[in-house]
């Protein structure tokens, strides 16, 4: 169900001295002193991990899919050339674009 008190009303409680030990989501108080010690951080769990990078390789190859359709055809693919030589999208930048990756199916 829930703590019946609000964020607010818990520190208030806290910073009164009205409370001690370890309160769930705020963390270890001690009384009168309004001192508040936060949980240890938690980390990001393997499985975020790993649903995190099925999820990208899912969208990059969504993206290489629509890239080579667009590609295809003579209009888009020019209007695609000139969107990539546009610094903001990585075409002539100092380094010379050698961060990008490009897949060649041909």
């Amino acid at each position: 169900m829930g703590v019946p008190y609000t964020k607010d009303e818990i520190m208030a409680i806290v910073r009164g001295g009205k409370q001690r030990g370890y309160i769930p989501g705020i963390g270890w108080v001690f009384p009168g002193q309004g001192t508040v010690i936060p949980p240890p951080s938690q980390g990001t769990h393997l499985a975020d991990i790993a649903r995190l990078k099925k999820r990208e390789k899912l969208l990059t190859k969504q993206v290489n899919m629509f890239m080579r359709l667009f590609r295809s055809d003579d209009k888009f693919s020019q209007m695609l050339t000139q969107l990539e030589s546009q610094p903001e999208y990585g075409g002539d930048d100092e380094d010379g674009g050698e961060d990008e990756e490009e897949e060649d199916d041909s």
